[in-house]
């Protein structure tokens, strides 16, 4: 039996072509993943491969011992597109792999419209398609239906809020409202896409058609559905084309996902794909059967039999609220809903190896994050949850296979947490009770944990820029970036340097990943929410005060300078030296931002992603991490 690999098989589209390609029988079908999941295998009945997506002559091997005829990308919207271009070239190295889809599941694009941060990326695809003697063909399906019947539809996608805010009985139509546009559920793409598998020849471009009708209809549609009126806004090709669409209720979860601009931007220039093109070009593929990839009786894909049949109502209802644990290890109630505790990081407390994932920690990773008193540390009895970052981090700079999966699997599990509780903290969590020293530790994990995601680069995206952004507006919100907040509410030097480290940490690391965010998506920016100005905090001291004993720090009002006052004399760069002196990386990036102040916006953020990607490299290199 032939074999097909599917990578990103586990979730999105990517799963529904698994399930699909095996029902259909004709297909051995393999998983390709970042890890072996047992538990999952037997779930979806198919073997998961972990690859390396920056080793292609690896994948390459892996495909060749496990004859694979066709290479799939179902790969998340998420995903950097070198990933997938090094799955091409390893497909394209394969002796045995002959065929391929990409990871297109929308419209084929075309160069003019490479403006447009998505079709820039697919089109990278297809070129580097072009050059193998792969045969292969992109599955254009139009809007994914699953977005307006979740969560009542069985679907594997995230749920999205897309002209049409069904709970809310909202609507913002784009252009004009009587344009029809093709719209097809992921279940019906996958079986399309496992009957494509037996085609003997494919086209460039396999088109679905789920079902067609305008924005105007399918308000219409959802008001019979429902019952209910909808309140529609209808939004102006002026409107969109100055990045602008009118906001739904549904959009407002997503802006710790995305910030507001970003998420406009992104749908004003998807709305401008809701014209005509698609759908004319849809509508001449099903015109000309003789054309098409079908589903004809003979067992051959049709695209007029897989045109999506109206189906069941999909009654519409609000998810109820999730119960919030409490963190005991914090008594104060400001805190209560944040609960970093989970069965498999504590599972690490247990460790034999404790003393030596400790040591790990503080020789590899401290060096580069000295965000914690090592004596302190060592010496009192630190709550569970920071113990538990503490060893994940220090499994990781052990650098060898059997840790690295062991490492991933716990750090999955703090950010999995991190993810759903820092969502959870009710507003009372921002009261005015301050950066105080019981805050501390919990505040440790969160960063220990982001830090981690810089290491693991693109398989912990999107959730590592999510909760960058929500740990930035908890701090914000806690006063952790403001000198004199953290003063009036500790007395300990240690305490109040420990809270200094922090906000420059965080800082830190939140100019890594977004420099690596605006590698891909041009329209971020590298100081995007949290900007030099905003570090009101002093300069902590030189190392060896921060490793000796707490007598050895300075007292209360020492430096009175803080990290945004260097701004106030952009040319003054020798005033960066000290900051330089604590964290180089921190310095340079800092002293590229006094630069460029004064100059655009522009040279601005090349010249700092520019360095940051320098710098950090070096990082991962200092700790064997990389």
């Amino acid at each position: 039996m032939p074999v097909v690999a599917i990578a990103g098989g586990t979730g999105s589209v990517g799963r529904f072509i698994v399930e699909e390609t095996i029902a259909d029988g004709n297909f051995e079908v393999i998983i390709l993943g970042r890890k072996v999941n047992p538990s999952l295998e037997k779930e979806l009945g198919a073997r998961i491969l972990a690859i390396d997506y920056s080793d292609p002559n690896s994948i390459a091997t892996l495909l060749e011992e496990n004859h694979v005829d066709v290479v799939i990308a179902a790969l998340s919207g998420h995903t950097p597109p070198e990933q997938e271009l090094v799955l091409i070239q390893a497909a394209a190295k394969s002796k045995v792999t002959k065929r391929y889809i990409p990871s297109v599941w929308g419209i084929k694009y075309r160069p003019e419209q490479s403006w447009f941060f998505n079709a820039a990326a697919k089109l990278s695809l297809f070129e580097a398609l072009e050059k193998t003697d792969l045969e292969w063909t992109a599955v254009a399906n139009g809007f994914f239906l699953d977005y307006w019947g979740t969560p009542n539809l069985k679907t594997y996608l995230d749920p999205l809020t897309i002209v049409l805010d069904i709970t809310a009985r909202k609507a913002a139509i784009p252009g004009n409202p009587d344009q029809p546009a093709v719209f097809t559920y992921t279940k019906d793409v996958a079986r399309f896409t496992a009957r494509l598998l037996a085609l003997e020849k494919w086209d460039p471009v396999s088109y679905i058609i789920g079902d067609r009708l305008s924005w105007k209809e399918f308000v219409k549609l959802a008001e019979e559905v429902t019952g209910d009126k909808f309140e529609v806004t209808y939004d102006s090709v002026e409107l969109l084309q100055s990045g602008k669409v009118t906001e739904l209720p549904g959009h407002i979860p997503a802006y710790p996902f995305f910030p507001k601009d970003t998420l406009q931007t992104m749908f004003s220039e998807l709305a401008t794909f809701n014209r005509s093109d698609l759908l004319k070009r849809h509508e001449a593929i099903s015109h000309q059967p003789e054309k098409a990839s079908g589903l004809e009786g003979g067992g051959t894909p049709s695209i007029e039999n897989t045109t999506y049949e109206p189906r069941e109502p999909i009654p519409v209802s609000e998810l109820g609220a999730s119960p919030v644990n409490t963190l005991d290890s914090f008594p104060s109630t400001a805190l209560q809903g944040l609960n970093l505790c989970s069965h498999s990081t504590i599972q690490l407390l247990q460790d034999p190896c404790r003393d030596e994932l400790e040591a790990s920690y503080f020789l590899h990773f401290h060096p580069h994050w000295p965000l914690l008193h090592k004596r302190t540390f060592l010496q009192s009895n630190p709550p569970p949850e920071l113990t538990a970052a503490v060893l994940t981090a220090g499994l990781w700079v052990i650098d060898a296979p059997e840790t690295r999966d062991k490492a991933r699997l716990y750090h999955d599990a703090l950010l999995k947490t991190l993810y759903e509780q820092l969502f959870k903290l009710p507003k009372s969590a921002t009261d005015s009770s301050g950066p105080r020293a019981e805050f501390l530790p919990a505040f440790q994990v969160l960063l220990i944990t982001l830090i981690l995601c810089t290491y693991r680069g693109a398989e912990t995206f999107p959730s590592a820029l999510f909760n960058s952004k929500q740990v930035w507006e908890l701090f914000q919100s806690f006063g952790v970036y403001d000198r004199n907040a953290i003063d009036d509410r500790n007395q300990r030097p240690i305490v109040r340097e420990s809270y200094q480290r922090l906000a420059l940490l965080h800082f830190k690391v939140h100019v890594h990943l977004n420099s690596i965010l605006v590698g891909h998506f041009s329209q971020f920016k590298a100081f995007d929410y949290l900007t030099p100005s905003m570090l009101k905090v002093r300069i902590p001291s030189a190392s060896l005060c921060w490793e000796g004993d707490e007598e050895l720090l300075p007292g209360q009002g020492h430096g009175s300078e803080t990290v945004a006052d260097l701004l106030d004399s952009c040319n003054e760069l020798t005033r960066v030296s000290d900051l330089v002196a604590w964290d180089f990386t921190l310095g340079m990036i800092v002293g590229c931002y006094l630069r460029a102040l004064a100059k655009d916006a522009q040279q601005l953020q090349q010249l700092t992603c520019s360095m940051t990607a320098r710098l950090f490299s070096k990082i991962r290199w200092a700790t064997k991490i990389d």
